[in-house]
């Protein structure tokens, strides 16, 4: 009898720890997300940020999407909970760094919108919730549109909600600013 409740407390515990971003397990410690990202050649940089956990990843990190040439390079942050825990993980898209690159920020926002929402509906189907264009964004409508386009897209996976948010400005072809995130979030831990 007392066999059967250890397995299942093991079994409740082990169950927290879920897969998520670059094979990081939501619950796990600073320590062991170290140790895991280290391997990977990555390690952990602290934000400083008043009263958050939050550790920046470096070098960064690369998405390679089958059938494009580009490679979205995003800045990871983890953030963890005040019992020193993984709660969440935010990839922030380096549009500057792609910019420098010589890719507009019109082409990366089709880019980018496009090739990682079918990336993320591949792995998690179908979204629970979706505003915006989001999938539905073309360079007719970014290049000379409304001036404004923006996505929310809102799956929830095994133990975690993932998050897609974008938002394309444009003032002029030149004048153009991206902001885009994707986050996970453990739902363990009080997340979303």
């Amino acid at each position: 009898m007392h066999k059967g409740i250890a397995m299942l407390a093991l079994a409740a515990v082990s169950g927290f720890a879920q897969g998520t971003w670059n094979d990081l397990k939501f619950g796990t410690s600073v320590a062991e997300v170290r140790e895991s990202l280290s391997k990977q050649g990555l390690t952990l940089k602290s934000t400083q940020r008043a009263r958050l956990s939050e550790w920046q990843v470096t070098p960064g990190w690369d998405l390679e999407v089958p059938g494009i040439k580009v490679a979205f390079h995003f800045d990871p942050y983890l953030t963890f909970s005040e019992s020193d825990k993984l709660e969440r993980i935010s990839l922030g898209l380096k549009a500057d760094q792609h910019n420098a690159e010589g890719i507009d920020t019109y082409v990366l926002t089709d880019l980018a919108a496009t090739k990682i929402h079918e990336q993320l509906v591949g792995r998690y189907g179908a979204p629970v919730s979706q505003t915006g264009i989001c999938d539905r964004v073309s360079l007719s409508e970014l290049v000379g549109g409304p001036g404004k386009l923006s996505c929310a897209v809102v799956w929830k996976a095994q133990a975690q909600t993932v998050k897609l948010d974008w938002t394309y400005f444009e003032r002029s072809i030149k004048n153009a600013k991206l902001f885009f995130i994707i986050t996970y979030t453990s739902s363990s831990g009080g997340g979303l």
